[in-house]
């Protein structure tokens, strides 16, 4: 890096003081001065004068200067190398005028010199003009330790006195005319740029870099430098740009990019949240996605909630869905049965009590299930068992958002959203006086009704497979369901929902010494049906028509079991009745029945 830097400033010098045209960058620099001032490269030629010496010689043209002076140029060159004596006396419109040089060199070899000129010759004015050139020297080196693309001079105060135009031009759509003698404060204010940092570098006195906007919409990364005297007088500030619209506008559609990204992280992430919070309800039926939908919905508004259904149909495990669903996930899901906790300490279950509320109470005092679910949700099954004392408590709560401890005088407050289940017909309840009316109607904002599996009977192949899975996994099984259990499955009624069917599930893997689980295999209430539905076409003697009945039902029983014992079971009879009843009708158990 720094040896690609030293070879830059070689070029930019070599390309000032050499053969060719001086550069845009050095007639800004030198015409910024009020001083007379040549440029002459290495053999002794003027090709620069600035813009204060055309003016005062009135002449355009580097070649005029010989028409003026009689400048020998070998002289200036033996003055460069140290031979001669550095000023020179020349003579212009009858009047004498004094040449000052000082060389300037690179790596030790002289490229080329700056002359300032004097009217008058004094060891004073020779002082002064040495050390005007040996300024400008020191200025030419920072100017160039900070060259970039746009390059502005102004004085102490901030106004403009050099530009490079054409980049001016595209930076800010002003021209050199519109710029020189113009404050950058002017400009700052007029939204031409902001910041400046001009400005910055006047009134902090150092060097000083920020990004810049222009009206023109370029992106600019600029550098302001402070020039100083030798008594640390502001003399002027150099002021350069480097272009960054293009890595501005790529650093903004990165970071609209990866704001895009993290959006749709956020949103794949949901949807696996969402994925794994329901990867325990299996389903296939339309009511269940109906169910699934509307939780989805609801979840994210803030009212009270009443999930209806039969036991073990799935009411906790919704409720902890709706939770983490909702924007109260991050704090607590406090779960409470009404019905388990014993009525005498509901309330201090419920609220919490102070220290010494009654005897036996914990000396610090506890904390209840409602101040817990803060912020969070409280979910309470089982609703229809709270005492009616409680539900006016509860209604209070509610309305309220604070409550007291059991022993307690001081109100605390508790925000939280209320869940509630039951198994019952609360509507039912308040028409009986069982549940209050005013409470039922608090609650009932949003009603959700599970249906139970018997209503849904295309979930339970589906939730079947998916728990023959889960204990597969649990137990380290590989067992299946043979074609006609699933038949079993489909014509029984499910009285405990999908917690019976899951329970049975995994008393078939754990209990079944085969790997294939068959129809035969299971519980004998699969076999005990209700006969309700059993029609009558004919009219028989009943002695006949019971005979009948349970010599069908024997043969049956056998044909699916293949034995006594387990015939007795789903029968409901001894074994010795089963070989009894057997030899009654007549039934060869050696026979195909089929």
């Amino acid at each position: 890096m720094q040896k690609n830097i030293k070879n830059f400033k070689e070029n930019i010098l070599e390309n000032i003081f050499g053969q060719r045209k001086t550069s845009n960058v050095v007639r800004i620099l030198i015409d910024s001065f009020d001083e007379l001032i040549f440029i002459v490269n290495s053999e002794g030629k003027v090709i620069y004068l600035n813009t204060k010496s055309k003016k005062y010689f009135k002449i355009t043209n580097c070649n005029d200067i010989e028409n003026f002076f009689n400048i020998d140029k070998d002289y200036i060159k033996l003055c460069l190398e140290g031979k001669a004596f550095s000023s020179i006396k020349v003579f212009f419109e009858d009047n004498i005028i004094y040449f000052d040089l000082a060389p300037i060199t690179l790596n030790s070899r002289i490229i080329g010199g700056l002359i300032a000129i004097y009217e008058k010759y004094d060891s004073e004015s020779f002082n002064i003009t040495f050390q005007l050139l040996n300024n400008i020297n020191k200025e030419i080196e920072m100017f160039y330790e900070m060259y970039y693309d746009e390059i502005m001079v102004t004085d102490d105060k901030g106004t403009i006195i050099g530009v490079n135009n054409p980049v001016c031009e595209e930076y800010y759509n002003l021209n050199e005319a519109n710029l020189i003698n113009l404050n950058v404060k002017e400009l700052e204010n007029k939204g031409i740029f902001k910041p400046s940092v001009t400005l910055k570098a006047i009134k902090e006195k150092k060097h000083i870099s920020i990004i810049q906007k222009t009206q023109t919409g370029k992106v600019l990364m600029v550098y302001g430098l402070p020039v100083f005297d030798n008594s640390f007088k502001l003399l002027k500030v150099f002021s350069t740009s480097k272009n960054l619209t293009e890595i501005y506008t790529l650093k903004e559609k990165l970071n609209k990019t990866e704001k895009l990204m993290e959006k749709y992280y956020l949103k794949l992430k949901e949807i696996k949240n969402e994925k794994n919070l329901f990867e325990y309800v299996v389903y296939k039926s339309p009511q269940m996605k109906n169910l699934v939908d509307l939780i989805k919905r609801i979840s994210t508004v803030d009212s009270h909630i009443v999930l209806s259904g039969e036991s073990g149909s799935g009411k906790t495990l919704f409720a902890e869905i709706i939770h983490k669903l909702s924007n109260r996930q991050n704090h607590e899901f406090v779960n409470i049965n009404c019905g388990a906790i014993p009525e005498n300490l509901l309330e201090s279950e419920l609220f919490g009590y102070e220290k010494g509320a009654f005897t036996g109470a914990r000396n610090e005092g506890k904390i209840g299930y409602v101040e817990l679910a803060n912020n969070g949700t409280l979910f309470l099954d089982e609703i229809s068992e709270l005492p009616l004392r409680m539900q006016v408590k509860l209604l209070k709560v509610l309305d309220e958002k604070n409550f007291i401890k059991v022993g307690g005088i001081k109100p605390i407050k508790s925000d939280f959203r209320l869940i509630a289940a039951t198994n019952k017909d609360l509507e039912k309840l308040v028409k009986e006086n069982k549940f209050r009316e005013d409470l039922f109607y608090r609650l009932n904002v949003i009603q959700i009704n599970i249906p139970p599996l018997r209503e849904r009977k295309d979930d339970i192949p589906l939730l079947a497979n998916f728990f023959m899975e889960k204990y597969n996994k649990k137990y380290n099984t590989n067992k299946k369901l043979g074609p006609k259990v699933f038949d079993a499955f489909l014509e029984y009624q499910w009285p405990g929902n999908v917690r019976e069917l899951e329970n049975i599930i995994e008393r078939l893997v754990v209990t079944i010494d085969k790997n294939l689980i068959e129809k035969s295999d299971l519980p004998s209430l699969f076999f005990n049906q209700n006969f309700s539905s059993l029609q009558i076409d004919y009219i028989f003697p009943l002695k006949k028509s019971i005979d009948d009945l349970e010599k069908q039902l024997l043969q049956k029983a056998y044909k699916i079991h293949k034995n006594t014992y387990k015939m007795a079971e789903v029968l409901g009879i001894s074994q010795s009745s089963v070989v009894r009843k057997l030899k009654k009708y007549k039934i060869d158990i050696n026979s195909n029945m089929d």
